[in-house]
C-alpha cells in the first residue's frame, strides 16, 4: 500500500462544511460540479523516497439523500502499489483471505474511538481524572503501534497473524474472546473502578 489516494466526505450542506474546514483549519478548496463538490489536492514527498511526489485528494460532496444527524459518511481510498498482483495472490491462494481481511481491518479499523466517563475521581496508569471527566480513547491507534507491529503503516497480508500479535502484546491481559465471553463481568469491573461505558 502506498498511502491514501483520497478522502471523500458526504454532507447535507457541503458548502457549509467546506466553509467550516476553511475557517477552522485554513483548508482552501476548489468548487466542482456546480457547487455540489468542494475539494483540494495535497501533494507530499514519499517518506521512503523523497525524490517522488504523491498526492491525496480531499473532497466534500453534497449527499444525494438527506443524512440523519447521527449518521456520518466518509470514504477512504488507499493506494495499492500493485493491485493486479495483490488480487492474483488472493486468487491463487485462498488461505490468504482470512489474514487479508484481518490486515484490512487492522490498517483501517471500522471503530476508531470510544469514550469512558469517570464516575468518581480515579487514576489510570498514573494519570488522575476527576469525577465527570470524559475520556476519548483512540483505539484505532493501537493497530498502528510500532511496539506491536513491524512497519505498522505498511499493508502486508503476510505479516504474523494480526490477532496472534495483539494477544502477544496483551501478555497476561485477557484475550478478545475472553472479553466477549465475560462482558458482564468486565462492565461490572469498569463500574467498580469508577469508569462507565459499554464494550
Amino acid at each position: 500500500m502506498e498511502g491514501i489516494g483520497g478522502v471523500f466526505l458526504y454532507a447535507n450542506d457541503a458548502k457549509a462544511l467546506s466553509n467550516w474546514y476553511a475557517h477552522h483549519f485554513g483548508i482552501s478548496v476548489e468548487t466542482y460540479e456546480d457547487g455540489k463538490v468542494y475539494g483540494t489536492e495535497f501533494k507530499y514527498r514519499r517518506l521512503s523516497d523523497s525524490s517522488k511526489v504523491d498526492s491525496t485528494v480531499w473532497s466534500i460532496s453534497q449527499s444525494k439523500e438527506p443524512l440523519p444527524a447521527e449518521r456520518r459518511e466518509c470514504q477512504v481510498n488507499y493506494r495499492v502499489r500493485d493491485l493486479p498482483a495483490f488480487l492474483e495472490q488472493l486468487k491463487a491462494d485462498r488461505t490468504l483471505w482470512p489474514q487479508a481481511v484481518d490486515e484490512i481491518l487492522r490498517i483501517d479499523s471500522p471503530i476508531q474511538m470510544t469514550s469512558r466517563t469517570a464516575l468518581e475521581d480515579v487514576e489510570v496508569q498514573g494519570q488522575a481524572f476527576a469525577k465527570g471527566t470524559t475520556l476519548m480513547l483512540l483505539i484505532g491507534c493501537a493497530n498502528r503501534d510500532p511496539k506491536v507491529f513491524t512497519d505498522p503503516a505498511v499493508f502486508d497480508i503476510h505479516r504474523e497473524a494480526t490477532v496472534k500479535v495483539i494477544r502477544k502484546a496483551m501478555r497476561n491481559e485477557p484475550s478478545i474472546d475472553w472479553l466477549l465471553e465475560n462482558q458482564d463481568k468486565v462492565e461490572h469491573d469498569f463500574h467498580r473502578q469508577g469508569l462507565e461505558g459499554n464494550l
